[in-house]
Formats: C-alpha cells, sequence, structure tokens
C-alpha cells in the first residue's frame, strides 16, 4: 500500500510582461520520492490572479504564459474559474498549438477546475470576452518530471490489453480506467472500474482502492481526472492516446485497508460521452470460490494491461489482513508474457470467470523478477452491507433498490435515454452523438446478423451507406462536413430490428 510522503519546497517565479517562469523542483527530492510512490506530477503553488499577472493587449483580450523548466508535461488547477458569457479561455502549448478551449458553461458552478496534463514546458492562455464579470485563480501547477503519455513503463514482463490474452474481455477492458489523483502536495496513478447498479441508471461509479484517497480532500477529488480507453490498438502496437477524459468525482464509501478490504467507491460528477464506449462493469457480491480470471489495469500509469490466473481464489489469511476481507491471487504465464502488478494497479479490477468484478487490488508483492509471488485484492463482498458505517457500504450506492441480487453482469448501456428505465440488452439500443464534422451511432445487440447502416436525404437519394459485422456493440462513423446542410433520414438495421432517425446536419 503506498504512502504519501509531504513535500515542501520552494519555487522562484519571475514575472515579466504577462510571463511567469518558474525553476523546477529539486530533482534529488524528486527522485527519492518516486522510489516510494508512484507519483505522476509534483503540485507547485502559484496563487496566481490571471487578470492581475496578464498582459492585456486589448480591452477585451489578455494572454498569459507560465513557464516550469524542464518539464515534460504541465497542467494547471484552478481555484476558481467564472467566465462571463460569451467569453472563452484558450490554452495553447509551447508551439503554439491549441489544446484546450474553455468557455461560460465549461465550469458552471465558477469554482474549481482543472485542465488536463499538456506536453511541454510553457502552457499559454489567451482570454477573450468581458473581464468585468470573469474571475481566473490559478491555485497550483502540475509539474510532470516524466511524460505523462509514456508507453512501456512498466515492467517488461507485462501483458497489452490487446494481446491474444485479452482477446475475451473486450468488454469488460472498456469499464477500466486510469485515475489521476490530486493530493495537497502531487497527483498519484491508481487504476479502477466503471461499475453497474441494480438500479441500471448509468450512474458513473467508479471501484477503486481507498489508500489511494490517502491525503485527498473533497476539494482534491474535485480536481481529479478519469481516463477512459488509454490502450495500444493491438499488441505490439505504441499508439496509446489520452484524449478520452472526465474531470472530478465525488467519494461515496470507502473502507480502510485496516479493519477493513481497502476498497473506494467513487462517482464520476460529468456524465460520460457516448463516443468513449463506456462499459458498466458487472459484479460479484458473494464470497463463492471462484476459478480463473484475470485483472485489467494501469501498471505505473501505462497503457492497460491484463493479467491472467487460474487456479482458484482463496481467502487470505496473512497477518496484518483485515479477516475474510481480502483474496489472494497468483498470476500465470501466459502467451506474450507474465502480468503482474505494480505501483499504479492499484484499485484494478480482479474479474472471476463469469467476467464480474469480485475485489479491487490493495497490496501485492508479484514484480517481474518475482512473478510467482502473491498480490491481494480487498473483497467487494467484505464492505457490502456488514459496515456499520453507511459511508462504508456498498450496498447503499451499488442496491439502492434493495434487491438483494447476489450478482448483476455488465453492460454498455444500462440506461434508456431518459435515465431511468432499464433496457434490455437484447433489444436494440441505438445512440446518436453527433459533433462537428462527424455523426455517430452506438449500437448496442446481441444479434447476429451484420448491421446495416444508411443515410437518406429528403429526397430519397442515398448519401451514405455501411455494414458492419455484428459485435455486443457496434460503432459506425461517418463523416459530415462534405454533406450539405440540412434534414436527412437514418435508417439502421440489425438482423429483424429496424430504427429510423431524422438527423439535422449543420456545419
Amino acid at each position: 500500500m503506498s504512502k504519501l510522503f509531504s513535500i515542501v519546497f520552494l519555487i522562484m517565479s519571475l514575472v515579466l510582461n504577462g510571463q511567469l517562469t518558474y525553476e523546477q523542483p529539486d530533482s534529488n527530492l524528486i527522485s527519492r520520492v518516486n522510489e516510494q510512490v508512484e507519483i505522476a506530477s509534483i503540485l507547485i503553488n502559484a496563487d496566481v490572479d490571471f487578470f492581475q499577472k496578464a498582459l492585456k493587449n486589448e480591452e477585451n483580450f489578455s494572454q498569459l504564459e507560465i513557464e516550469v523548466k524542464d518539464a515534460k508535461f504541465l497542467n494547471v488547477y484552478f481555484d476558481e474559474l467564472k467566465l462571463s458569457q460569451n467569453s472563452i479561455l484558450k490554452v495553447y502549448n509551447e508551439n503554439n498549438q491549441l489544446e484546450v478551449v474553455i468557455q461560460s458553461n465549461s465550469n458552471k458552478n465558477g469554482g474549481l477546475y482543472a485542465i488536463q496534463p499538456i506536453k511541454g514546458s510553457v502552457l499559454k492562455f489567451v482570454f477573450e470576452g468581458d473581464q468585468s464579470n470573469s474571475k481566473i485563480l490559478i491555485g497550483e501547477i502540475g509539474y510532470f518530471w516524466k511524460s505523462f503519455d509514456e508507453i512501456s513503463s512498466s515492467g517488461w514482463c507485462e501483458v497489452d490489453i490487446n494481446c491474444s490474452e485479452g482477446e475475451e474481455w473486450k468488454n469488460q477492458k472498456n469499464g477500466v480506467v486510469r485515475l489521476l489523483i490530486k493530493t495537497n502536495t502531487s497527483t498519484v496513478y491508481c487504476s479502477g472500474t466503471l461499475v453497474n447498479n441494480t438500479s441500471r441508471d448509468c450512474k458513473p461509479y467508479i471501484l477503486s482502492a481507498d489508500h489511494c484517497v490517502d491525503n485527498v480532500s473533497p476539494e482534491n477529488l474535485q480536481q481529479s481526472l478519469a481516463y477512459f480507453n488509454y490502450e495500444n490498438s493491438s499488441c505490439g502496437e505504441d499508439d496509446a492516446t489520452l484524449n478520452n477524459f472526465v474531470l472530478g468525482m465525488v467519494l461515496r464509501a470507502s473502507t480502510s485497508f485496516y479493519n477493513g478490504s481497502d476498497v473506494l467507491l467513487l462517482e464520476l460528477q460529468e456524465e460520460i460521452p457516448l463516443e468513449y464506449n463506456p462499459y458498466y462493469n458487472g459484479w460479484n457480491k458473494s464470497n463463492a470460490i471462484f476459478s480463473g480470471g484475470v485483472c485489467i489495469h494501469h501498471p505505473k500509469g501505462d497503457v492497460k494491461k491484463i493479467s491472467t490466473y487460474t487456479s482458484n481464489l482463496t481467502t487470505a489469511d496473512e497477518n496484518g489482513l483485515t479477516e475474510n476481507a481480502f483474496w489472494r491471487v497468483n498470476w500465470v504465464e501466459t502467451t506474450n508474457g507474465h502480468g503482474v502488478t505494480e505501483q499504479g494497479s492499484s484499485g484494478s479490477p480482479i474479474f472471476n470467470h463469469e467476467k464480474l468484478v469480485v475485489g479491487v487490488l490493495s497490496v501485492g508483492t508479484s514484480y517481474c523478477s518475482r512473478p510467482e509471488d502473491s498480490d491481494y485484492f480487498g473483497k467487494i463482498s467484505h464492505p457490502w452491507d456488514s459496515q456499520l458505517d453507511s459511508n462504508s457500504r456498498l450496498d447503499v450506492w451499488l442496491d439502492p433498490t434493495h434487491t438483494n441480487e447476489e450478482f448483476i453482469t455488465g453492460s454498455y448501456y444500462p440506461c434508456n435515454d431518459t435515465m431511468v428505465h432499464y433496457e434490455p440488452r437484447d433489444s436494440m439500443l441505438v445512440r446518436l452523438n453527433p459533433t462537428q464534422d462527424r455523426i455517430s451511432l452506438y449500437i448496442e445487440q446481441l444479434i447476429s446478423n451484420s448491421v446495416e447502416v444508411f443515410l437518406y436525404d429528403t429526397s430519397g437519394k442515398l448519401i451514405f451507406k455501411k455494414e458492419e459485422a455484428p459485435s455486443n456493440l457496434t460503432v459506425i462513423e461517418f463523416p459530415t462536413l462534405n454533406i450539405r446542410n440540412g434534414l436527412y433520414i437514418l435508417h439502421v438495421y440489425a438482423g429483424n430490428k429496424e430504427r429510423t432517425f431524422k438527423v439535422t446536419v449543420v456545419n
């Protein structure tokens, strides 16, 4: 279990013509800290009032440049971000490429906010709009001394999720997330998984490990990030990107490592975009013996990996572990390696042979040089309803309707458009996601036939046609930039089922 260390350091800054320059934190300090925990970044106290430090070029145009010497990546945490109506804040990288656009409705409460890490040692902020009714206070700067998107940062024995070992786990992997948790002095990597609940209402609950939020306040969680789909496209490829993330989360339930099972339940504060293909993993809360399964995780914050076990999970009885609260697991060698767990894997789900979550990673002794050593996962059965404190119980959130279901299956879209009723997975559920340059269809179905999509204009002329092989989730995209503005008719055929939509294209 990781222990975070209090970090105290002085940062010198230079202010000149809308520029703030900071020296990097002490490299020896970073090295010492990094030996103990998987820290992603160290926070620099900035306490910057944007409009006081920014260079004002014209009445409604201000700019500020922030540099931290030798940084590989940078991000900022706002103590307050309130933009007047129709105002905009743009963030550029050191090569003057636009990375982030923040609008007046991006942060509706006007309080805490954060942006994702951006490559380079310089961030350039440009404000356009009414200053008088806007407020931008930068509290801290996240200094990354190593790449935030570094692929292959984990051990040499780890197995990529899209190698053959992950072939049977293509749905489950889409629920596993890489967490960037903010503490008072740093950010840390952990893993977690999106989980379903008995109301099937698409509540974005994330299971992880309680020790991931040591020294973490509710305000810190509001500025933490969950990354979806950080994985290579195929086995052996190093092409993962970090474009899919959700900002902000709140703590719902937790049970500590001591006298508990080190289980944590978070709820994301924002709806997960459909284009992320989020899969709400199912779970089994029983204490039954499970034979064979996998762990899907982000070791060292690396791209998604998979570790495999083939023997029965056993209840751990080691000293220091709460009685009947942990699973013991030993990994096996597979075709492409011998998956283990590492720092950053904490909180990752362990799946049983039925592809249901039964625990989250707490502590481990396995590593590439000793892959046969055991790892320990906190049981979700332990804090289910046995804790006296309702803040420690999972059933309050994952079984809100008191169905007493022992297990539930996973699903891509367990709710319908009204976010109220459960729609069975054997029906054709189609979601449209129009963007500025394309229309994306998300089709959940269990039909053996192929899926066909036709787009017609109002005169009946065929504009677009595409056919996809069947799967539990079919994603079909087609561009709209070369399509004239106007009304179109979209037909979707899957087996003996058909759906028709009216689509308005506005470029």
